[in-house]
């Protein structure tokens, strides 16, 4: 696998390097010797290819223990665990700096070993796969690469099962979508195949920005405009909990800013914004708004009911509404999709 192509920059003081491995883009930034610490907002706005761009940033830190240890952030601003792509892309730079070929990195969850081969080469070495069944953990002897499991009276049978950092087990199925993973996934792994999920995960809970933090972002990445407070308000709460979606809208409020030449955003210029793009109160947008009006319309409904009504694939409902209806509190899904109280009222609720 190549990692090639990098250049040196110079982010205001920051000495960096933009690499490609394989064709996602990386900025590197070394921290042995330095500390250089970027927000949240900056990275968000670093993020920005019309600023800088990148898919994700790497931090090296200090040797420690003959690994060095690095840090990843994605272009929103969320750190992750693990990149192949640009751990190989930090092992090639430090290969090159240190004129060695062999080079240990540390993520937050795991070792990596790297060797450079030839010019423009390395190879990682992720980690064992762990194949038997009481390192994966499974409760009994069994065949882990031939599982058959029966969940709500449907056999999947054929599973693998594999631990590679984490247990998994995998079914090869013609249409996944077919299936309701929210449903079947809970109920496998409290199988009794498998010991408690609690015994062998660490659980991490995920909440959503702040409207604090979005109205930050907001004003990090439009840093030419002004704001009145209503509008920042109104904005951040529309803008579904991430940042991604943050930066999204960011970008909508630049176009129209420019297209009517405004310096000074105020709440009536975020609601005609919201007009021209359909969105809704809580950041609903028109196909969810209409998969609320059916479920209390009709009470409760199918995944293909849905599908039907819509005029949506049932892949498209699940990947690109339900999770976030889930997360927000306003459907429920135990075989039949079913709106809350909360989402009755979200769809009775009008901007102010």
């Amino acid at each position: 696998m190549s990692t090639n192509n990098y250049t040196t920059l110079n982010m205001s003081e920051i000495n960096a390097y933009r690499m490609d491995g394989l064709g996602n883009d990386f900025i590197i930034v070394d921290r042995r010797k330095n500390s250089i610490n970027l927000s949240k907002e900056k990275i968000i706005k670093l993020g920005d290819r019309k600023i800088l761009g990148f898919d994700q940033i790497l931090f090296i830190e200090k040797l420690e223990s003959n690994s060095y240890p690095i840090k990843i952030y994605n272009s929103d601003g969320g750190e992750v665990s693990a990149c192949g792509n640009g751990a190989r892309c930090v092992a090639y730079l430090l290969g090159k700096n240190l004129n060695i070929k062999e080079i240990k990195l540390k993520t937050s969850n795991r070792l990596l070993n790297a060797k450079i081969v030839g010019d423009f080469y390395v190879e990682l070495e992720m980690g064992k796969p762990l194949f038997n069944f009481k390192e994966i953990p499974l409760s009994k002897t069994t065949n882990p690469s031939n599982i058959t499991l029966n969940i709500d009276d449907k056999i999947f049978s054929g599973g693998f099962c594999v631990n590679v950092g984490n247990p998994h087990i995998v079914f090869f199925v013609q249409d996944c979508f077919e299936h309701d993973l929210r449903v079947i996934g809970p109920k496998i792994e409290s199988h009794d195949l498998f010991p408690p999920l609690k015994d062998r995960l660490t659980v991490v809970e995920f909440s959503d920005y702040s409207v604090d933090d979005l109205k930050g972002i907001i004003k990090s990445y439009l840093s030419e405009y002004t704001f009145c407070e209503d509008a920042l308000q109104v904005i951040a709460e529309t803008s579904r909990g991430n940042a991604r979606s943050c930066i999204l809208m960011a970008q909508d409020i630049r176009n129209y800013c420019k297209t009517y030449r405004i310096k000074h955003v105020s709440k009536n210029d975020a609601m005609q914004l919201f007009t021209i793009l359909g969105v809704l109160p809580e950041g609903l947008n028109r196909i969810e708004w209409q998969i609320l009006n059916i479920l209390k319309k009709h009470g409760s409904c199918s995944l293909a009911s849905l599908a039907a009504k819509t005029g949506l694939s049932r892949s498209s409902i699940q990947r690109d509404h339900e999770m976030f209806l889930l997360r927000k509190g306003f459907i429920t899904i135990e075989g039949l999709r079913k709106i809350t109280y909360h989402g009755v009222k979200v769809i009775d609720k009008k901007f102010n």
